[in-house]
């Protein structure tokens, strides 16, 4: 019996076409209610969690887990990853 196997196989390539992960699309605003462009809503927006809980659970905004610190902004708790406060860019990723 004779087998041979001809391919390829790359790890770890540039991932540089894919967008960053956390990042807040207009489309999920307004599914809270904001509006781009609004100088009330990029207040409240940047403003901390905390105080703003009891007014945001109108919009069905709250802690996205239970120990979410609210200290940190409004914004932050609306990302698809809240728990990282940057961008998570998937370059070099296998």
């Amino acid at each position: 019996m004779e087998a041979s196997y001809v391919a390829n196989r790359g790890i770890w390539w540039s991932a540089g076409a894919l967008a960053p992960v956390n990042s807040m699309s207009q489309e999920l605003l307004a599914k809270y209610g904001f509006t781009v462009g609004n100088l009330a809503d990029g207040t409240a927006l940047s403003t901390q969690l905390g105080p703003q809980l009891g007014a945001l659970a109108a919009r069905g905004v709250g802690l996205p887990y239970a120990s979410f610190p609210t200290n940190q902004t409004v914004l932050q708790s609306l990302m698809r990853f809240p728990q990282f406060t940057g961008n998570i860019s998937p370059t070099a990723a296998p």
